[in-house]
């Protein structure tokens, strides 16, 4: 996940979309309420590598740090 939201200044909050998908996506292993045909977690390989590290006093380096 890239935790930015330098780029806002009435708007704050985008640096916590990574961590709000990974605790949305908790919901999905066999919950009823999503009916899938198939066990999504036993057909797709599943990879978190956790949040980009990103210099906060930095904003033009931050490009690079999350192309590598």
């Amino acid at each position: 996940g890239i935790p930015f939201d330098a780029a806002v200044t009435n708007r704050p909050g985008a640096r916590f979309g990574p961590q709000a998908i990974r605790r949305a996506s908790t919901i999905l292993d066999n919950d009823p309420q999503y009916p899938f045909s198939r066990d999504l977690f036993e057909h797709l390989a599943v990879v978190d590598y956790g949040d980009c590290l990103l210099d906060s006093g930095n904003h033009q380096k931050t490009p690079a740090t999350i192309e590598r």
